[in-house]
Order: C-alpha cells, then sequence, then structure tokens
C-alpha cells in the first residue's frame, strides 16, 4: 500500500519533467537511475536459491519499472510513432519467447523470470532508438543532458568505490559473493563485475560527444571517462579493465588521420595510466589463476549440452537446474562463463540468433558512416569501438545477460548505432540527394520515383 502512495506523486512528478526536459531526457534519466546507479530487487513471487539471468520468479525491480517507464513515455511522446528503433527487428526473438513459453519450455517460474529478464532487454533496445535519434553531438539540448546524467552516474560510483575501497562503506554484495571478490569494490551494484560492465557501457555512451563543438559537452564527456577509470580499476576485472583500454584504443584507431597526434591519443593514454596503477592487482589475479578458475571445464560441459537441445534451448533462465544434474560444479550455482554460449544453451540456436543478429547487424550498418563527415561518424566510431571490448567481456563472463547488464547493453547499442544512422540521414537531407545513397533501400526508391516521373512526361 505505502509503495503504490509513494507511486502516485512519482507519476505526476515525472510528468511534468518530461513535459519540462521533453521525453528523451526523461528516458535517460528514468533508465540511467535504475539500471546504472539504483538497480535492486524490491520484492520477488518467489523466495528461493537461484543462479541465472534472473532470479528464481518474476521480480519488482527498479530496472523493471525504469524499462517499463522509458517504454511509456516513448510511446506517449508527441510524434514518437516513426521516431522509436523499430521493433520488427526483435519482433521475431519475441515471437519465439512467446512460442516457446507456451508450446516448447516447461514454462516454469524460473522460465517465465528469464522471459521477462529477455524482454527487458529488447525494451532498452526500443527506448534506445529512440533516445539516439534525438541525439546530435555538436549540439545542447538533449545531448548536453545525456552527457550530464550519465557523468553524475559515474562519479556517484566513483564516490562509493572509493568510500568502499577505504573502508567506510561495505561493499554492496552478499555474503556469499563478498567471500569470493574479497576486497574489490562494487559501488551501488551487486557484484564487481557489474560495476565493471556498466562502467564499461556508460564510457562507450560518451566517447562520441568527446567530439562535439560544444565545449561544456566535450569537457563533460572527456572528464566522465577519465573519472570512470578509477571505480573499473578499483572493480579488479581483468577483462573489464582490458576491454576499456580496447574500447579507448580503438577509437583512437579509428579517428580521422588529420586529427591533432595530442587529441587523439589522450583517452588510450589515460587508459595507460590506469592500467599502471590498477594492472598489479589484475595481474596478481592473473597468476594466482590463469585460466581463468573452472570456466574451461564450464564451457567443455556446456558445449557437450548444445546438441541434445540444438534448436530451442532448455529454457530461459534454466541453466543451472538443467545442466545442474550433469555436472557438480553447475549445480552449486555456476553457470558457463560465456555470454553468447549460454544464450545458445537457454534459448537454442534459433532464439540466441533472433536475440544477437539484431544487434550485430546495427552494428556493421554503423560501419558505413565509417570515415564520413559529421557527427554520424563519431557515433558510428563509438559503437564499432565497443565491440572488441564487449566480445572479450561477453566470452569471459555471463553476466552480460543478467539484472540491468542486458538492458543497459542494448539501450547503449541502439543508441550509438540509431544515432549514426539519424544524424547520416540529417547530413543527407542538407547535401540533397546523397541522403539517398546513406540508407539501405532508398536509393532503390529515387531510382524508381525518378523513372516514375519521366514516364509520366
Amino acid at each position: 500500500m505505502a509503495e503504490a502512495v509513494l507511486l502516485i506523486p512519482a507519476c505526476v512528478f515525472l510528468a511534468l519533467f518530461t513535459q519540462r526536459f521533453g521525453s528523451a531526457v526523461a528516458i535517460v534519466v528514468v533508465l540511467v537511475g535504475s539500471l546504472a546507479i539504483f538497480p535492486v530487487v524490491l520484492t520477488s513471487t518467489v523466495r528461493a536459491p537461484h543462479v541465472g539471468v534472473a532470479g528464481p520468479g518474476l521480480d519488482i525491480s527498479t530496472y523493471g519499472a525504469g524499462v517499463c517507464l522509458a517504454l511509456l513515455i516513448a510511446l506517449f511522446s508527441h510524434g514518437s510513432g516513426s521516431k522509436t528503433q523499430p521493433l520488427w527487428m526483435f519482433l521475431p526473438f519475441v515471437v519465439f519467447l512467446i512460442v516457446g513459453m507456451c508450446f516448447l519450455w516447461s514454462g516454469t517460474n524460473e522460465q517465465v523470470a528469464g522471459t521477462w529478464q529477455y524482454l527487458l532487454g529488447v525494451g532498452g533496445w526500443i527506448v534506445g532508438g529512440f533516445v539516439g535519434r534525438k541525439l546530435v553531438v555538436g549540439q545542447g539540448g538533449t545531448a548536453g543532458a545525456f552527457t550530464t546524467v550519465i557523468f553524475c552516474a559515474i562519479v556517484i560510483q566513483f564516490a562509493l568505490s572509493v568510500l568502499q575501497w577505504v573502508g567506510v562503506l561495505a561493499p554492496s554484495v552478499d555474503a556469499q559473493t563478498a567471500e569470493l571478490v574479497g576486497g574489490r569494490v562494487s559501488g551501488s551494484l551487486n557484484h564487481p563485475n557489474n560495476l565493471g560492465k556498466t562502467l564499461f557501457l556508460l564510457m562507450a555512451l560518451l566517447l562520441p560527444f568527446t567530439k562535439s563543438d560544444n565545449r561544456r559537452i566535450r569537457l563533460t564527456s572527456q572528464a566522465g571517462l577519465i573519472v570512470a577509470l578509477i571505480p573499473l580499476g578499483l572493480t579488479g576485472g581483468r577483462a573489464v579493465l582490458a576491454g576499456a583500454i580496447l574500447l579507448m584504443g580503438a577509437w583512437a584507431v579509428l579517428q580521422p588521420a588529420a586529427l591533432d597526434r595530442g587529441r587523439r591519443f589522450v583517452l588510450p593514454a589515460m587508459a595507460g595510466l590506469a592500467v599502471l596503477m590498477f594492472g598489479g592487482a589484475a595481474l596478481s589475479r592473473l597468476e594466482e589463476d590463469p585460466t581463468g578458475g573452472s570456466r574451461d571445464r564450464l564451457l567443455a560441459v556446456a558445449l557437450d549440452l548444445i546438441p541434445s537441445h540444438l534448436w530451442t534451448g532448455v529454457g530461459p533462465n534454466s541453466y543451472v537446474t538443467a545442466v545442474g544434474p550433469y555436472d557438480a560444479l553447475t549445480a552449486t550455482g555456476w553457470p558457463v562463463h560465456n555470454t553468447f554460449v549460454l544464450g545458445v544453451v537457454e534459448l537454442g540456436l534459433i532464439g540466441a540468433v533472433l536475440l544477437f543478429v539484431p544487434v550485430v547487424w546495427a552494428a556493421l550498418r554503423a560501419v558505413v558512416h565509417l570515415g564520413q563527415k559529421g557527427p554520424h561518424a563519431a557515433f558510428s566510431a563509438a559503437a564499432i569501438s565497443s565491440i572488441p571490448g564487449l566480445l572479450l567481456i561477453g566470452t569471459t563472463g555471463w553476466g552480460m545477460l543478467a539484472g540491468p547488464i542486458l538492458p543497459l547493453w542494448f539501450f547503449a547499442m541502439a543508441v550509438l548505432t540509431s544515432a549514426a544512422s539519424e544524424n547520416g540521414l540529417r547530413a543527407g537531407r542538407a547535401n540533397g540527394q546523397q541522403a539517398f545513397e546513406r540508407e539501405p533501400g532508398l536509393t532503390f526508391l529515387a531510382q524508381a520515383t525518378k523513372q516514375t516521373s519521366m514516364k509520366g512526361k
């Protein structure tokens, strides 16, 4: 009852905020706040031990509520129907989940929770597309608010992480996780590695704005990237630290050759400084555990199971339940530490392809704008720069599909790729006929229209 009473003024405030600052800014505040600052489970319909991409039953969480609110804002925004990232890209995946829950899987509570988790990822993609199409690197407005909100999230995680590192605050993890991760910080998240993944994605979102003509936006983005390296290093995550280095290194490589060399390599230089500061701890962990613990064994178990459930998988969020009877280590709550293999085991080859191919396709479209002039090239470069780090993080852990990380991942990729596409179209319209050359399918439409008009004459 108390929650319902608090919900009413919260909705009123959100409506007023949306009217004052715009739908895109409201979405960014809601999503970043619920996914990257305060992602917690408020209550669960099922209370039982469970390890997976979601809980043992449907959870009421801040990040789930945040994605739903963001979708509602995008839905009811004036003129947003043609601006949102096309749902059809993930419509086959949504249909697959519905068919799977009705006919292919057993429909347990954990599978219902897993289905909802994957749908949150789709929701993150849709609202990310909506926000991305309203961003222009060189202007204030939405871009200024976007970078400010992300910078604030990074500063909050920085402050919490430093306080945890010096012993003022205890890491926000449960007792079992605290025993495993030792003195590593987690900010406001439930695991150090989740904090590292969150910071990596926020850094990817800030990268294109480091080239903004607006000085405040540019400095805010650069400061956010530098500050993020400190809590990221304090997490002790080897993959996320290496991923951040790859992110900034790839970004530097993709910059135009004519760019001043000092400006071009300032961010990789800061990443190198972070390696000097935190690389010792990472190397110590590597020496203690050079093979990544039991990752090879867990991967072998997962690969052995795939052929028996090749096409439709064992069901979302059911990995430990399905694989545990065949492997004692998995039964204790250790899924395969590979995001993409986990997706294939749970969703089958069909479901995994339907989930990941739209993301890959959007990234490939971003390649089209590389080397071009204009703000769309910056978004494209950021999207492409994030891929090496994402592959490293995804192939060494399974958390990219879990909790708030999946919707944040899809939100970030949708923002970058849709912003690249939209800004590319804007640049094309400014140059007349070039608009048709920068979007697949429009060239054919232009030619057909021209031929029709000639026949009419």
